[in-house]
C-alpha cells in the first residue's frame, strides 16, 4: 500500500505545484497588464489636457472651429476627444475613451453610462482618489482590467466652455470634474484547472511523469513568463517614448514656424506676455521689441519663384538668429514679417544698436539657387518701462515700422511711449 500512497502524494504535490506555477504566471501577467493600462491611460490624460490648451489657442487666434467630422471641413480641427479617440485607434493603441455626464458640444454626445463609468465618476466626485479600477469577465473566458483617471477643467477650457452658448454648463471653475479618461485592457489569462479537457490528464498522470512534467513546466513557464513580462515592460517603455515624441511634436508644431525654424507668432506673443509679467513683478527693468519687414520680397517671389522666396526666408532667419544676443528671441510672425523680443539684460538702447547691425546684415546680397539676390529690411522699435499690455507695445512697434517703410529700406524708427517723438536711424547698406 505504501507505493500507491506515495504515488498519490507525489501526484497531489505535482498538481498543487502546477497550480502554484499557474497562479504565479497569472500574477505576473496581471501586474504587468494593470501597470501598462494605468500608465497608458494617465499619459493620454496628460496629452488630452495639453491638446485642449492648444485647441483653445488655435481656435481663438485663427477663427477655426472644432468638430468630430473635421475631415470634411477645411476650417475645422479635431475636437480634443476625437483626437484622443483616433490616437487610441492607431496601431499599438488601446481601447481608450473619454466620457462625461455632460454632452459637450463637438465632443461628447449624451449617452447612458456603463455601471463601471458611473461608479468611477461617483468615486472621483467624492474626492476619494485619482484612479479607479475594476476587473470584469470577458467574452473569451478571460478578464478585462478597467481603469479610469479623472479629467478636470483647466484655465483655457473654463473660459472657452463658459463662453460657448452650447456648453452644458456656464459656471465651470478650474479643477471641476469634466469627466474621465478610461481604458479597458484584456488580461489574457485563464487558469488551466478551469479547462475541463485538462483535468483528466492531470489526474491520470503517473508519479514519475507528473514530477518530470511539473519540473519542466515550472522551468519553461517561469522563464516564459519572465520573458513575457520583460517584453510587456519594454512595450510599455516604447509606448511611453512614443507619447513623449508625440507631445514634443505637438509642441513643435504649435510654437515653431515650419519654414524658418524660428519661433512663430504664438510663441513670440506667449514670451511677450511672460516678459510683461516679469516687468510687473519687478524682475526686469523694461520690455523692448522690434518688428522687421523685408523689402522686395514679392518681387523676388515673382521673378525667381516661390522656392527662391522660401530660401530667402530661411537665410534671413539664420542671419537674425545669429545676430541677436543670447537672451533675445527672434521669431517669424508670418510672410516676410519678423520680430525680436529683448531679454532681461537687453535694454531698448542696446536693442536699437542690435537692430542697426541686423539691418546692415539683411541688406547684404543673398546667393539663392546660384543667383545673387538683393533685399533689405525696415524696422520699428518700441520700449516700455512700466507694466502695460502686450498688444499696446505691438501696436506702437507696428506704427514705427510703418513710418520706417515709408522712408525706405534700411531705416529703423524708434517709438517713444511718452510722446509723439519718433527717432529715425538710417542703417548703412
Amino acid at each position: 500500500m505504501r507505493l500507491p500512497i506515495a504515488a498519490f502524494a507525489a501526484a497531489a504535490i505535482a498538481v498543487l505545484s502546477l497550480f502554484a506555477i499557474q497562479s504565479l504566471a497569472q500574477s505576473v501577467r496581471l501586474s504587468v497588464s494593470q501597470h501598462y493600462a494605468r500608465g497608458y491611460a494617465e499619459a493620454m490624460a496628460k496629452v488630452r489636457e495639453y491638446y485642449s490648451a492648444i485647441v483653445v489657442s488655435v481656435v481663438e487666434r485663427n477663427g477655426l472651429t472644432v468638430s468630430q467630422n473635421y475631415h470634411h471641413d477645411t476650417q475645422a480641427i479635431p475636437s480634443t476627444d476625437t483626437f484622443i479617440k483616433e490616437v487610441g485607434a492607431l496601431p499599438g493603441g488601446q481601447n481608450l475613451q473619454f466620457y462625461s455626464r455632460y454632452p459637450f458640444a463637438h465632443s461628447v454626445t449624451a449617452q447612458p453610462l456603463s455601471p463601471f463609468q458611473e461608479r468611477a465618476l461617483a468615486f472621483f466626485e467624492r474626492g476619494e482618489g485619482r484612479e479607479y479600477s475594476e476587473t470584469e469577465p470577458a467574452a473569451n473566458g478571460g478578464s478585462n482590467f478597467l481603469y479610469a483617471t479623472p479629467a478636470t477643467m483647466k484655465g483655457p477650457c473654463v473660459a472657452c466652455h463658459n463662453a460657448d452658448p452650447n456648453s452644458p454648463r456656464h459656471d465651470w471653475k478650474i479643477g471641476d470634474l469634466a469627466g474621465a479618461v478610461a481604458i479597458a485592457a484584456p488580461l489574457k489569462m485563464r487558469p488551466i484547472y478551469e479547462d475541463p479537457a485538462a483535468r483528466l490528464p492531470l489526474i491520470l498522470m503517473g508519479v514519475a511523469v507528473l514530477i518530470a512534467t511539473v519540473l519542466a513546466a515550472g522551468f519553461v513557464a517561469t522563464h516564459s513568463d519572465e520573458k513575457n513580462a520583460r517584453n510587456t515592460v519594454a512595450e510599455l517603455e516604447r509606448q511611453h517614448e512614443l507619447l513623449e515624441d508625440a507631445q514634443a511634436q505637438i509642441t513643435r508644431l504649435a510654437y515653431e514656424d515650419h519654414l524658418s525654424g524660428l519661433p512663430n507668432r504664438r510663441c513670440f506673443e506667449s514670451n511677450l506676455d511672460a516678459a510683461f509679467e516679469e516687468l510687473a513683478e519687478g524682475r526686469r527693468a523694461s520690455v523692448s521689441i522690434a518688428l522687421f519687414d523685408l523689402a522686395r520680397f514679392k518681387q523676388i517671389n515673382d521673378r525667381h519663384g516661390h522656392p527662391a522666396g522660401d530660401e530667402l526666408i530661411r537665410i534671413v532667419s539664420q542671419r537674425l538668429r545669429a545676430g541677436v544676443p543670447g537672451d533675445c528671441i527672434a521669431a517669424r510672425l508670418g510672410g516676410d514679417e519678423f520680430a525680436v523680443l529683448a531679454g532681461e539684460e537687453t535694454s531698448g538702447a542696446i536693442l536699437a544698436r542690435v537692430c542697426q547691425r541686423l539691418l546692415e546684415r539683411l541688406a547684404e546680397p543673398y546667393e539663392i539657387h546660384g543667383a545673387i539676390v538683393h533685399s533689405a529690411a525696415s524696422a520699428g522699435l518700441a520700449t516700455h518701462i512700466s507694466a502695460r499690455r502686450a498688444d499696446q507695445i505691438l501696436s506702437e512697434a507696428d506704427k514705427a515700422l510703418y513710418r520706417a517703410k515709408a522712408k525706405g529700406a534700411g531705416v529703423l524708427e524708434i517709438f517713444t511711449p511718452d510722446g509723439p517723438l519718433v527717432s529715425v536711424v538710417k542703417a548703412s547698406a
